[in-house]
């Protein structure tokens, strides 16, 4: 099984960190680890999750194995 996700974070200044990280931990914890019962996705394996970045997203997967 494999899924593909991307996503939009919010930015400084606007918004400060650490609200990017939060919508990173936000989407895994949501859609990821605990779905909602009709969003039609299975629950996946948190050994399995790959996070990666590009750019300055390349430090947000870093703060969430931290944090996680």
């Amino acid at each position: 099984y494999f899924a593909d996700v991307a996503l939009e974070y919010r930015l400084a200044p606007n918004s400060p960190f650490p609200a990017a990280v939060q919508d990173v931990l936000l989407l895994t914890y949501l859609y990821l680890l605990n779905p909602p019962a009709d969003s039609g996705i299975a629950p996946v394996d948190p050994k399995t999750i790959f996070i990666m970045g590009d750019s300055v997203g390349e430090v947000k997967p870093l703060y969430f194995a931290l944090l996680y």
